[in-house]
């Protein structure tokens, strides 16, 4: 019991950190866009790095854990 727990908690944790970097970047890219169009560039755009590094963490985290195949 504790032998399977143990495998799957690491699983399931990189799973949820990287579901939450990439909602998290999904999130940071949607709310640039809104700051860009109603006129605060240079806000939206420092929004839209920080939603770029947050998509690239969790698509990296996700494929180097195997939960990602291509």
């Amino acid at each position: 019991m504790i032998e399977g727990l143990t495998e799957v908690l690491p699983e399931l944790f990189y799973t949820v950190l990287a579901g939450g970097l990439t909602g998290l970047g999904v999130l940071a890219e949607t709310a640039s866009m809104q700051t860009i169009t109603g006129g605060e560039t240079t806000v939206g755009l420092w929004m839209a790095a920080i939603g770029l590094v947050a998509l690239y963490a969790g698509f990296k985290l996700a494929r180097e854990k195997g939960m990602l195949t291509a």
